[in-house]
């Protein structure tokens, strides 16, 4: 998901979002979210330990090995922009 989210806001190659996958399959891990809905999904990200005050904070990827903190108001506007969805 991280991966996938940073691609969306340009920071990662589809090529280097593919490569962090295929290394997650061949470790057993998951890549998809699967059986949950997306309330269900915020409810369960607000008990992680990234959140702060009931906000979900997300640790993206600026390129391989560089990890970063993306603000969650960017995300949202990505995500809705990636749907063709009208901004909020």
């Amino acid at each position: 998901m991280a991966a996938d989210l940073s691609r969306q806001l340009g920071y990662l190659s589809e090529a280097d979002t593919a490569r962090v996958r295929s290394l997650f399959e061949r470790a057993g891990l998951p890549t998809a979210v699967r059986g949950i809905s997306p309330a269900r999904m915020q409810q369960l990200m607000r008990l992680d330990k990234k959140a702060r005050d009931g906000r979900v904070h997300f640790v993206l990827l600026e390129r391989l090995g560089w990890p970063c903190f993306a603000p969650t108001y960017r995300l949202v506007q990505s995500i809705t922009r990636s749907r063709g969805l009208p901004p909020e």
